[in-house]
């Protein structure tokens, strides 16, 4: 991990490259003439991808504590659009009675979030691809926020606005699942990112957990209006921290060559003593490189909300590519895995009401509380539910990035709507169903569905590699006419 740098650890060394499977990249090579850094036992980890050697812009070259601000903001921005989404589940009943409607019919509001949630990201990560990151995140955080001011005035009013409110709100927190993990990729090096999909991970299973868990609390002596009122303050402090410090990590210049493919014939002449990536640099075979290096952006730059767009990027085929990656058995393989682990916040959260409110008398207080032992399950070990969860959706999705990094944001839009049309399903058939046979036939069915989706892991172990070797030589985006 980058924290185990050595100080005197950023130089070059020569490699050969070789041939080897797409998603397969070169770490460890103490013989190469790439940039590097030192782990703890002195073993050289290549930097992937090589980050620009003149461009001090370059999202790679960042110091690191730019690149969490950066992060950070981001992680925040997923745990907040994640909290929106249960955040009514101790609230079901009081609403029912409210809008003189059923509980399965409520539960349609849950599934109105979700499927515009997935339809969103079709629409939303075009522009991150064309125009950046940034301004998606300023425009997105901005108009959820509204939206819940929307659903707390419309929870005191009737059922079709409120239903309206919740469809509008999974179209602006649609990015919450692709755009977190695309930064990484564009801010973080391959050997990182493990534990930065994971964190991101981790913050939007939290938010899953917390948000009924608060706004349990706040529905009990308060109001349903006031739990999104005050996700909507929170949702408005983001808002000022991602337009001061959420700097656009999109990069269009070319970087250095793949790792695999290096053939550099020049050899560092100094090393360079510093931790940060921003300060690493290698040794020129000519001096022109070193006056080709461009100004370092202004600060007030940096704030600007929107930039010129890609002219190398066509939005109809960035529009269209996420349709063609669904044919890749990785890409497949990954959403299953993502929609299985956190379809079961999706279920519970529509189901605690019908569980846990006649059956045993839980007041809304009492229903939030049921998912504080879900959120510390996995921290203490004893979580199994979430624990599993949180494997799958970090595993899954650190492994789809790492075998299509140059699609990431179409990866991630393809991963993110097939998990939520999964999750819309159970919200239009779940409670009904637990009324017409049972809770333990019910929640069996669903853990044999989840089993017999995670088994095909197996299958991806043993075949992966022929597989992304034969999606290569395929090349369907390059068949389509996407590329």
């Amino acid at each position: 991990m980058a924290n185990h740098q050595d100080p005197d650890a950023m130089t070059h060394v020569d490699t050969t490259a070789s041939t080897r499977p797409p998603g397969t990249e070169l770490l460890y090579d103490n013989t190469s003439h790439l940039q590097y850094v030192k782990d703890k036992q002195g073993n050289h980890i290549i930097l992937v991808p090589q980050p620009s050697t003149t461009d001090p812009n370059d999202p790679l070259r960042w110091s690191r504590a730019k690149k969490w601000i950066v992060f950070l903001n981001g992680v925040f921005y997923a745990f907040m659009g994640s909290v929106t989404g249960p955040i009514m589940a101790a609230g079901m009943i009081p609403l029912t009675e409210r809008f003189g409607v059923s509980l399965q019919k409520l539960t349609y509001a849950n599934g109105a979030t979700l499927i515009c949630q997935g339809v969103g990201n079709i629409f939303w990560m075009p522009f991150a691809i064309k125009f950046g990151r940034r301004p998606v995140y300023l425009l997105s955080n901005l108009l959820m926020g509204v939206a819940c001011i929307w659903l707390g005035l419309a929870s005191n009013a009737s059922y079709t606005p409120f239903v309206i409110g919740r469809a509008f709100l999974g179209l602006f927190e649609a990015p919450i699942e692709s755009i977190v993990p695309t930064t990484i990729t564009d801010t973080f090096f391959l050997h990182e990112r493990g534990a930065m999909v994971s964190a991101y991970g981790l913050s939007v299973l939290s938010g899953n957990e917390l948000g009924p868990l608060f706004s349990a609390l706040i529905i009990q002596y308060l109001d349903m209006a006031w739990a999104f009122y005050i996700v909507a303050m929170f949702i408005g402090l983001s808002c000022i921290t991602m337009f001061f410090f959420m700097t656009e990590t999109k990069y269009t210049k070319p970087r250095d060559q793949n790792t695999l493919e290096a053939s550099n014939e020049c050899h560092p002449e100094t090393k360079t003593s510093s931790q940060n990536i921003e300060d690493v640099r290698r040794s020129s075979c000519n001096d022109s490189e070193s006056q080709s290096s461009p100004p370092k952006e202004s600060y007030l730059k940096e704030l600007l909300p929107f930039r010129k767009g890609d002219p190398q990027v066509s939005l109809l085929k960035v529009f269209l590519r996420p349709f063609a990656l669904i044919c890749y058995p990785t890409v497949l393989w990954a959403s299953m895995i993502y929609g299985v682990s956190l379809g079961w916040n999706v279920i519970i959260g529509s189901t605690v009401a019908q569980l846990f409110g006649e059956a045993y008398g839980f007041d809304s207080q009492a229903q939030g509380l049921i998912f504080l032992s879900l959120f510390v399950g996995p921290v203490i070990g004893l979580g199994v539910l979430t624990a599993g969860s949180q494997i799958g959706v970090s595993l899954s999705m650190s492994y789809a990035l790492d075998c299509h990094k140059e699609l990431s944001v179409e990866l991630m839009v393809v991963v993110a709507s097939l998990k939520s049309l999964m999750a819309w399903i159970w919200t239009w058939i779940i409670n009904d169903w637990i009324i017409s046979d049972g809770m333990l036939t019910v929640y069996m069915t669903i853990a044999a569905i989840n089993i017999a989706i995670h088994l095909t892991t197996i299958g991806l172990y043993l075949k992966g590699k022929d597989i992304r070797i034969w999606l290569h030589e395929e090349n369907f985006l390059k068949r389509f006419k996407l590329d």
